[in-house]
């Protein structure tokens, strides 16, 4: 049994702080709030209502928005759904949306609710972000020599290309690994690890160079040559080796 009309809560809605969207079962435009017009570039609901949603979609988006809409009407929700879309100006924008679905008392689909949320500033962020750091993985790759960081718990945070090749590991294989257990000789392993802790506590300061052999995936024994420096976060604490 449905306690509020439609027309009664499209007026609550043409309120809120959210674009909203409502779809018929197979996925026309049945209502709209003045949020979504302004997110979509459009001056009147007229100009939408009717229309199949998959119009505004970038065309690599359609078919995820298929499979994700018949899941919908399955399960009658979805949350943070990410799709790619297309302004009335023709500018692509990237949304996030969550949506529900209204039924019948036959399990008939009525319409889904769906808000949406513009992340393109979160996307282009993150796409800057994500460049920075291919950036950076380049240039440690093409060192040629080992670059390694620990954090205070000895787990390996980072390896660069030259790291894996002389450990004769697969690149990613040790992330997340203990160093000390995983890359050192048994009989180092104490002796080493209590140096460490005490450089973490702050209490002794880092050797600049220092030589300790270090063990391959194949448990062959390297000498290396290290040279050391502690990186410390915004309020001067130490964060890693």
């Amino acid at each position: 049994m449905h306690i509020v009309n439609y027309q009664d809560l499209d007026r609550i809605l043409q309120k809120f702080p959210f674009s909203y969207q409502s779809l018929d079962g197979d996925g026309y435009i049945l209502n709209v709030n003045k949020n979504w017009l302004n997110l979509m570039g459009y001056a009147d609901e007229n100009e939408v209502i009717g229309k199949n949603i998959l119009n505004f979609l970038a065309p690599k988006e359609i078919a995820k928005l298929e499979f994700n809409f018949s899941l919908l009407i399955e399960r009658g929700e979805i949350h943070v759904a990410e799709y790619e879309i297309i302004r009335k100006d023709g500018n692509h924008i990237f949304i996030s949306l969550d949506g529900i679905v209204d039924y019948d008392e036959h399990g008939n689909v009525l319409r889904t609710h769906c808000f949406l949320r513009d992340i393109t500033n979160d996307k282009k962020m993150y796409k800057k972000i994500n460049k920075s750091r291919q950036r950076a993985e380049l240039y440690l790759n093409l060192a040629g020599v080992i670059i390694v960081a620990i954090n205070k718990e000895g787990i390996i945070t980072l390896m660069n290309k030259k790291g894996y090749d002389v450990l004769e590991y697969n690149e990613g294989e040790l992330i997340g690994k203990n160093w000390f257990k995983t890359c050192l000789p048994p009989r180092l392993k104490e002796e080493v690890y209590d140096v460490f802790k005490s450089l973490m506590n702050g209490e002794i300061e880092p050797m600049e160079f220092y030589e300790n052999p270090i063990l391959t995936k194949n448990e062959e024994e390297k000498i290396i040559a290290w040279h050391n420096t502690v990186i410390y976060d915004d309020s001067g604490k130490i964060r890693a080796h």
